[in-house]
């Protein structure tokens, strides 16, 4: 990192300091704020009253406290459960930034050349399984011992997640289950895209879109051993895709890059994505047609989100909603069902993101980028070739979290947007 960016995340930090002192601050002065919202001001928050549990068990000694009906927490006093209502800002209602439709998704203007389909097998996780001098770099990390509580907990998220990068054996991401011979005529795909949605929701996901399936966006291998996928599978005919965002627990997010996050947001966020999807796919082969469930194989889940109007990719590479940030899993279900595809959203995101650069100084290794757009890859043949844009070096990541011994989130819960107060309204497209 050059000096010039260096000073830049410690004057990030210095202020993010400060504005932390500052909100304990506004807080202690809002008592008379809180108690209006407890008289039954809506206003701001829509309070719900708390309960009183008369005997909650807490190390052996049976106490009272009074329950968030939000979060379930236990607090002493009814003082110290308001506070925390105004703090987190729990109960308001989510007020939307302005969102336009366009006709073209914002990664149109990055791309430089014609684009070659991404192999999987380079990305990072993939090349500890073949490339020797990345493997070499990855071995000679020395993580921590880790707590075998922490280790339970988080296969147990996770444990349908294990199979997000690959399709293998019959597992919940497995191409080969059957097909309904009874095949329901579409005379509306309108109406039929918004039962789709509906069982998406109903499944467990929180945002939904469609979009016609474009090429560019199918590795050409999809495998993490380094040998080719079956040219069945890597030229794939299916003309739409229904792209799926499962939000995480932002509890355990705030966490990062504590083994928390990765049990309580990520792990289970893995396994959303695995029971979402193949729930999706099994419900639309049962009305008479094909379809795919994939996690983080098969496609390459960001490009195909922003097409289908889910949002927009961010300075670190992820996908940025507009209600939930970058706090989500991502997956897909790919079919021929007849459906009403959805148009990509302009929320104002690459204006914010040249600015915030919230998530570059929160990163442990330096691996977002300060600059502007370029078409500089830091992390060679794990990224995409042909775009000006923000790349991130994604073997250095995983370098960390072999040091950290636990994944790293820091740029997601860095973002504002994933953020639940965050004042989403005073942002948006240009209209």
């Amino acid at each position: 990192m050059n000096e010039e960016n260096k000073n830049e995340k410690d004057e990030g930090e210095k202020l993010e300091k400060d504005e932390r002192i500052s909100r304990r601050g506004f807080l202690a002065g809002s008592v008379g704020f809180a108690a209006g919202l407890a008289a039954g001001y809506t206003g701001v928050n829509e309070f719900l009253p708390p309960q009183k549990v008369d005997e909650v068990i807490i190390e052996g000694e049976i106490t009272e406290k009074y329950v968030c009906p939000y979060t379930g927490s236990g607090f002493d006093s009814f003082e110290e459960l308001k506070q925390n209502i105004v703090e987190e800002g729990l109960g308001n209602p989510v007020r939307m930034p302005t969102i336009k439709e366009v006709d073209e998704p914002h990664y149109e203007e990055m791309i430089v050349e014609d684009l070659e389909r991404f192999e999987q097998n380079n990305i990072a996780f993939a090349r500890e399984a073949w490339d020797e001098e990345f493997k070499e770099r990855i071995e000679d990390v020395e993580g921590p011992d880790l707590e075998k509580l922490e280790i339970a907990e988080y296969e147990a998220a996770d444990s349908a997640g294990w199979f997000s990068h690959r399709k293998v054996g019959d597992e919940l991401y497995d191409w080969r289950d059957g097909v309904s011979d009874e095949k329901i005529e579409v005379e509306d795909r309108s109406k039929m895209t918004e039962k789709v949605k509906e069982a998406a929701k109903f499944f467990g996901a929180d945002i939904v879109g469609v979009t016609k399936l474009d090429p560019r966006w199918i590795y050409s291998r999809f495998d993490l051993e380094g040998e080719p996928a079956p040219e069945s599978e890597t030229n794939i005919s299916y003309d739409y895709v229904i792209a799926l965002a499962m939000k995480m627990n932002w509890e355990g997010m705030r966490e990062s890059p504590d083994w928390r996050a990765s049990a309580v947001a990520t792990g289970k966020g893995y396994s959303d994505m695995v029971e979402v999807s193949s729930k999706l796919a099994k419900y639309i082969r049962g009305l008479g047609y094909p379809a795919v469930p994939s996690g983080n194989d098969t496609i390459l889940n960001v490009p195909v989100s922003v097409d289908a109007g889910l949002g927009e990719v961010g300075r670190h590479g992820l996908l940025i909603t507009p209600k939930y940030g970058s706090n989500v899993r991502l997956a897909q279900v790919l079919t021929d069902l007849p459906l009403e595809t959805d148009n990509p959203i302009d929320f104002g995101i690459q204006d914010y993101c040249s600015r915030c650069k919230q998530c570059a100084r929160k990163c442990p290794v330096d691996a977002i980028p300060f600059e502007e757009k370029s078409e500089e890859t830091p992390g060679g043949i794990s990224n995409l070739e042909g775009m000006e844009r923000w790349t991130v070096d994604t073997p250095s990541c995983l370098v960390f979290w072999r040091e950290n011994g636990w994944s790293c989130a820091n740029c997601i819960e860095a973002c504002p947007w994933t953020r639940p107060r965050f004042k989403r309204d005073m942002y948006g497209a240009e209209v």
